[in-house]
């Protein structure tokens, strides 16, 4: 029997070879994400990541961002650059849309099984953002491919981005653009007018918000509003602040050491008592300042508000009686004790006024008997402004008689109306009764 030797071979399989190239389409060696401007998106820049293949064995790949730092030593927040990624020829992408770039390894792409060879595009980006300090950010991006068998290949990007310095003030959306404090009668407070802006302050210097009326509020015939009258109350990121006058003088609304922000500030005003009626208008300034020294970046917001007009009058007894007038006298005692009636006019109007008074009738008994017509008497006592028309004791008769002159500007007034009843002896014991009317016109 013949015997016979053979030898076995045994030869493992060839693990797959890949290749990563990395090319940045717009041009260059780098990845330049160009200058940005505070609240603007950068520019889009796409690398081309082409991966060759011997294929036979499936493959992935990988993105790790370094962190951005500038020359102070600022990074960048995680989050600050963005990136989409297309889909591959055969492969599958590991996640579609806009998605921020991890500050970790990160799964971009993962071939077919067979391992096929493939590009990927990814575009880079980083959103218009307001707070990213200013500098010259520096950094690297690596890509790797890794293939089932282990064969590994990698390469390194620079990564550059210029964030500009900007120191800027801004409507803040959709708030107002002027300040309406409403219709408001005087003695009153308004509503409250609210203002929003925002501060835009990404160097290390700090800033300071100024506010003063450039255009003091003033009606269609020249009177002004008085600044003090109008108060403001500031909220911002720093805090808030109470309620202060607002002048004509620049007024610190808020001082931020690094960052800005949104500045919210509340006005109102209250009305003198006799501030004169009509549509005020003026302008409200804001400004920014950097270092103490003021800025062209300034806002100017126009301000209105409408003072009702008033004209009024009126009468009241100090002694708790009301509008009335009531004597007491004995038959044949002659005169009772005076009583006295405190008369005020409320008036913005700016025109002089009277004030007249009479009886309707003379004083009268339900059984028809009267007293004279000269019976009812009055006196008046300090006006503040005005002048007494009537002497001591003028006889009030049936109709009017002027009592009270204003100033030429139409002051408002107050002032004490003395009122006595004169008896005769011979007069009929009973309630006498009648109607005093008092009468403001313009003249």
């Amino acid at each position: 029997m013949a015997a016979s030797a053979g030898l076995l071979v045994s030869c493992p399989a060839a693990s797959a070879a890949v290749t990563l190239t990395v090319r940045v389409v717009r041009g260059g060696l780098d990845l330049d994400l160009g200058t940005v401007a505070p609240g603007e998106p950068s520019r889009t820049e796409e690398l081309e990541l082409a991966i060759a293949s011997s294929g036979g064995s499936p493959y992935r790949v990988y993105q790790e961002f370094d962190a951005l730092t500038n020359e102070r030593g600022g990074r960048l927040p995680d989050d600050a650059v963005v990136m989409q990624l297309s889909q591959g020829f055969t492969g599958t992408r590991s996640a579609g849309g806009v998605l921020p770039v991890a500050p970790h390894s990160q799964e971009l792409f993962v071939s077919d099984p067979n391992g096929t060879s493939d590009t990927v595009v990814v575009a880079y980006a980083i959103p218009a953002h307001r707070a990213l300090p200013a500098g010259s950010y520096r950094g690297v991006v690596r890509f790797s491919v890794e293939a089932a068998g282990g064969a590994v290949d990698t390469q390194t990007l620079t990564v550059r981005a210029e964030v500009a310095a900007a120191v800027r003030l801004e409507w803040s959306g959709a708030g107002p653009r002027r300040l309406e404090l409403g219709e408001v009668e005087p003695g009153q407070r308004s509503a409250e007018a609210e203002l929003l802006v925002t501060v835009v302050n990404n160097t290390a210097s700090p800033t300071q918000l100024t506010q003063e009326l450039a255009e003091p509020l003033t009606n269609e015939r020249g009177d002004t509003f008085s600044p003090d009258a109008i108060a403001s109350s500031v909220s911002s990121p720093q805090g808030s602040s109470p309620w202060q006058p607002l002048g004509t003088t620049p007024q610190l609304l808020v001082t931020d050491e690094r960052g800005g922000g949104l500045v919210r500030a509340a006005y109102a005003a209250a009305i003198p008592p006799e501030q004169p009626a009509g549509r005020y208008r003026g302008t409200l300034r804001v400004r920014l300042m950097q270092l103490g020294v003021p800025s062209s970046d300034e806002l100017l917001l126009p301000v209105e508000l409408l003072v009702r007009e008033v004209f009024t009058m009126t009468v009241t007894s100090p002694d708790g009686a009301g509008e009335a007038l009531r004597f007491r006298t004995e038959s044949g005692a002659g005169r009772p004790e005076a009583q006295r009636l405190i008369v005020e006019i409320r008036t913005n109007l700016g025109q002089p006024y009277q004030v007249l008074v009479g009886l309707d009738h003379s004083l009268v008994l339900d059984t028809g008997e009267q007293l004279p017509a000269d019976a009812l008497v009055c006196t008046l006592h300090d006006p503040q402004r005005g002048t007494i028309m009537a002497a001591p004791d003028t006889p009030l008769a049936i109709g009017y008689t002027p009592l009270y002159a204003s100033d030429s500007r139409g002051s408002p007034d107050r002032f004490t109306l003395s009122c006595g009843l004169r008896v005769p002896p011979d007069a009929k014991a009973g309630s006498y009764g009648g109607r005093l009317r008092f009468t403001i016109t313009m003249f």
